[in-house]
Order: C-alpha cells, then structure tokens, then sequence
C-alpha cells in the first residue's frame, strides 16, 4: 500500500480546492464561514466587501487554507 505522508499546507490546500467557492458579504457572513478578506485594500470600506465564506477549520475564524496562510505556517 503506498501512503504519501502529505504537510498541513498539502491538506489544507486539497481541502480548500475541494470546497466550492463561497464568497460572503459582510452582511451575510456568519461565525461558521471563513473571514478571510477576498477584495483589495481599496475596496475594504466598500459595502460589497466580500469574505472566502468556505467553512471554518475547527472554531477559528478561517478555512483551514486561510488559517495556514494568515499564520504563516511552512509545512
């Protein structure tokens, strides 16, 4: 049986990728989806400022990929 031993960022990614895009507004954004900013800086005070919205890894306020990226986590 051959197992590859994958990284925390491989997992995260895979996930990530296998979720289905879900941006959320401000409005509609619940403590259960992803608050990972999606617009640029210009456009933060925007009312149509959009979040990742995937859901949550374990109770923290990102999707696993956005939880990796905003920790900068190497492995």
């Amino acid at each position: 049986m051959n197992t590859t031993n994958k990284t925390i960022r491989e997992i995260a990614w895979e996930e990530f990728n296998n979720t289905p895009p879900n941006p959320t507004s401000l409005l509609d954004i619940t403590d259960k989806l992803c608050k990972f900013h999606l617009d640029d800086e210009k456009s933060a005070s925007d009312s149509n400022t959009l979040f990742c919205g995937k859901p949550c890894f374990k109770n923290y306020s990102y999707c696993a990929w956005h939880y990796i990226k905003a920790h900068d986590i190497k492995k």
